[in-house]
């Protein structure tokens, strides 16, 4: 789905009827955590992905740290 943009990059195109701005079906917690975790990336900036655990289920990740 995803061209494998960071969450940085989309968080400033995001548009809520493209699931390509906020969708990253193969990225796992520990890559979520580390695209989010960059210091151009605002908090609040959030990325959907599929869960690594559970079929059919998917995990949001945010941005929740202030500098």
């Amino acid at each position: 789905m995803n061209n494998g943009a960071s969450a940085a990059s989309t968080a400033a195109y995001f548009d809520p009827f493209d699931m390509n701005s906020y969708y990253f079906p193969s990225v796992s917690r520990d890559e979520a955590m580390t695209m989010l975790s960059g210091p151009d990336v605002a908090v609040g900036t959030f990325l959907l992905r599929d869960s690594g655990t559970s079929i059919f289920d998917h995990s949001l990740s945010v941005n929740s740290e202030f500098s």
